[in-house]
């Protein structure tokens, strides 16, 4: 009788026989491959079940941690795309004073030949409240009917009524939305040189798409709320040359109090990420090794203990490479498991995060909680190919083996 029929048949087994050892992962007529390593993982299900809590927890951790910035980052681009529009040149001048639209000063500061488009725009901080709750904000007048910018619309319409655009997380964190009304309180010009405080009600006319929650628009016909009709504090501009030979030109005039490149702002706040992106390169590092060590040690324990069972099938005529691909499918079962479960926790905890730990830190924005496709395929990098591939640090082990004395018996 074959070894392998006398498998089958149950001819041959005695007590302490290697055949019993064999039956167990040689593979049987009419059996699927795989039901080899996944036996071999249910002989051992404490082993298992902490390899498979270790890969994932990492993974979960992994996701956490890179999608945090992978969320970060999708805020960022969207803030980029609704600040910048069509014109990623553009700037901002902020004046010292108020300025009529159709003054002598006014119009130099709009010269053609300086910049291509000038809009004129009041800001001016205020504060939003409903319910119990104040969110101070900085509150812009313009044009909602310009060439150069407006914010863009993402619920509700403008300016099809008197009214107030707010950013979403506004929205959500006063309990009011397009339609609703709201109490603003503002400065209000009385005199040349004298303002007064008050508090309007104002409708909510829609939702803007910047993720900043402290953004507040206006239609710059209601600078009437203000008492400044005709006039402005601000412009925005398109500029003919270069940003920096711009920039010299303008803080030449005394109305220039500062100017703005809202395309090197936006860098600015990229370069904090870029900052953040080189510490969490130390974390998916920092995981990597994590979870191959988790399966490098479960996988040498494994060996370790099936020393018997290996020299086996190394007796009955089975290559190196058999052998090692089992162990390899093996991992490969518990690393998929792991990383799948690992990704299933990550994206609640990376909700949790930005709910609960984050929520205090940065609750001026709303956060697009995204987790991008390349941190998934970095998971499954780690969490399925790393661990899988752990058994080929022990084939030199195994093709070291001394089979005789594996396979002798003490009783």
């Amino acid at each position: 009788v074959s070894p392998i029929e006398a498998i089958r048949t149950g001819h041959l087994i005695e007590k302490n026989s290697p055949l019993v050892a064999l039956g167990t992962v040689l593979p049987v007529p009419g059996k699927s491959f795989m039901q080899i390593p996944i036996r071999s993982l249910l002989r051992a299900p404490r082993r298992t079940l902490l390899t498979l809590l270790g890969i994932t927890v990492s993974i979960a951790l992994l996701i956490m941690m890179v999608g945090t910035l992978d969320s970060a980052v999708n805020t960022l681009g969207k803030m980029r795309s609704d600040l910048l529009g069509e014109h990623p040149n553009q700037m901002i001048i902020y004046l010292n004073r108020p300025l009529t639209v159709d003054s002598p000063e006014w119009k130099a500061l709009a010269d053609p030949q300086v910049v291509s488009m000038a809009e004129p725009s009041i800001h001016l901080y205020g504060t939003l409240s409903n319910n119990g709750t104040e969110i101070d904000s900085a509150i812009d007048l313009l044009d909602m009917g310009n060439d150069l910018w407006t914010p863009t619309v993402i619920h509700g319409h403008y300016p099809a009524s008197a009214g107030v655009l707010i950013s979403e997380k506004a929205a959500s964190d006063l309990g009011v939305g397009p339609g609703g009304t709201i109490r603003l309180e503002h400065p209000r010009r009385t005199g040349p040189l004298s303002y007064d405080i008050v508090t309007d009600e104002i409708p909510v006319v829609g939702i803007h798409a910047n993720p900043m929650r402290n953004l507040v628009y206006l239609d710059i016909d209601q600078a009437g709320l203000i008492g400044l009709d005709s006039t402005a504090n601000m412009m925005r501009v398109d500029p003919v040359g270069d940003q920096s030979t711009t920039k010299a030109e303008f803080f030449e005039q005394p109305e220039v109090l500062s100017v703005i490149s809202l395309r090197d702002a936006v860098n600015s706040a990229q370069a904090v990420f870029d900052e953040a992106l080189k510490f969490l390169n130390g974390v998916k590092l920092g995981v990597f090794v994590l979870a191959f060590l988790i399966a490098f040690n479960s996988t040498n324990i494994s060996v370790s203990e099936r020393t018997r069972e290996i020299a086996t099938m190394f007796a009955f005529g089975l290559p190196l490479r058999t052998v090692t691909r089992m162990i390899i499918t093996e991992n490969l079962v518990i690393g998929l498991l792991g990383t799948i479960l690992g990704i299933l926790l990550g994206i609640p905890g990376l909700h949790w995060m930005f709910a609960v730990p984050l929520k205090d830190a940065f609750a001026e924005y709303q956060f697009l909680i995204t987790v991008s496709t390349q941190t998934y395929l970095m998971a499954v990098l780690i969490g399925v190919f790393g661990v899988a591939l752990t058994p080929l640090l022990v084939v030199r082990k195994m093709a070291r083996m001394d089979i005789p004395s594996a396979l002798r018996i003490m009783e």
